[in-house]
């Protein structure tokens, strides 16, 4: 130890844990450190808030909040339009006219064969196997089966390309064969377009066998001729529509006839019923070409 310096402390020298009450003396020491900073700090802020050339302390940027729109109390102005009517015209049918006109089958495309011709089937209503040698059926159905039932067939040639056509309608005789009884052949594919020949069966009313309606297509597929054949085996109705259609009903037809050229005539639409034991058009109407009925099949 230094003489001399026994009861002097210089600035600064601290002794922790020495002569007993240096501990206080340090807590004293902080505490008042403490305090003098935070005069210090809050003198420098109320300095910078006080003067503009005071240091600046950084201070977080104030929340702002954002005005809310206000909600408008005004009524929605729109209004619901209505879409224009239409302005197409809907055009305006002449009545029918009624009419009490016989018809019959003049003019038949289906005519008797030349020399009588009698087949047998492969097998019980097995109409198909009624085709000529070398020929392929096209449609057939058995219309009414026993002695004197009607079958029809339509036939095409494979070779050289389904030109050639054949419609046929056969009677049921006793034992099961089928004679022909009528017949329409286009060997070389000039009356009718290829394999366009058409033919449904058509309902009767009670008591009366049906009836089949053949619609013959021709060549240039704008002229549709029909023959409607009842037993035994006659064609009690022709027509020659044009390029019209035929729709089949109970003892009834509806036909329509004529040309869709421009610039030509109406059509003739025929409302034609079995009435008693004849066939008659009972009434009659002309309507436009854009009126007639549609298709994929001119017998519908």
């Amino acid at each position: 130890m230094t003489p001399g310096r026994d009861d002097v402390s210089e600035p600064g020298d601290v002794e922790s844990g020495s002569h007993g009450d240096g501990g206080n003396r340090l807590a004293v020491g902080l505490g008042g450190f403490v305090a003098a900073l935070l005069v210090v700090v809050t003198v420098v802020v109320v300095s910078s808030s006080a003067s503009p050339t005071g240091h600046q302390v950084a201070l977080p940027p104030p929340i702002v909040t954002a005005p809310t729109a206000p909600t408008s109390t005004t009524p929605s102005t729109a209004v619901a339009v209505a879409a224009p009517p239409s302005t197409i015209p809907v055009p305006t049918l002449p009545p029918s006219v009624a009419v009490d006109l016989p018809i019959d089958g003049s003019g038949a495309i289906l005519h008797p064969p030349s020399s009588p011709d009698v087949r047998v089937e492969d097998a019980p209503n097995d109409c198909a196997s009624l085709v000529d040698n070398g020929w392929q059926s096209i449609d057939c159905k058995v219309v009414t089966i026993g002695d004197g039932g009607l079958t029809y067939l339509i036939e095409a040639l494979p070779a050289p390309s389904y030109v050639a056509t054949r419609a046929y309608v056969f009677r049921q005789r006793p034992g099961g064969s089928e004679q022909l009884v009528l017949a329409a052949e286009d060997d070389q594919g000039t009356k009718f377009e290829s394999s366009e020949v058409e033919a449904a069966v058509a309902p009767t009313s009670p008591g009366r066998t049906p009836i089949i309606v053949i619609g013959f297509l021709g060549g240039n597929s704008t002229h549709l001729a029909i023959d409607v054949v009842e037993g035994p085996g006659t064609v009690v109705v022709h027509q020659d529509l044009g390029d019209g259609l035929v729709e089949t009903g109970i003892d009834e037809l509806q036909t329509w006839g004529g040309s869709s050229r421009p610039g030509a005539p109406p059509f003739i639409h025929d409302t034609i019923r079995h009435v008693g034991s004849v066939w008659r058009i009972v009434a009659q109407q002309t309507v436009p070409s854009v009126e007639v009925p549609r298709s994929a099949n001119a017998v519908a």
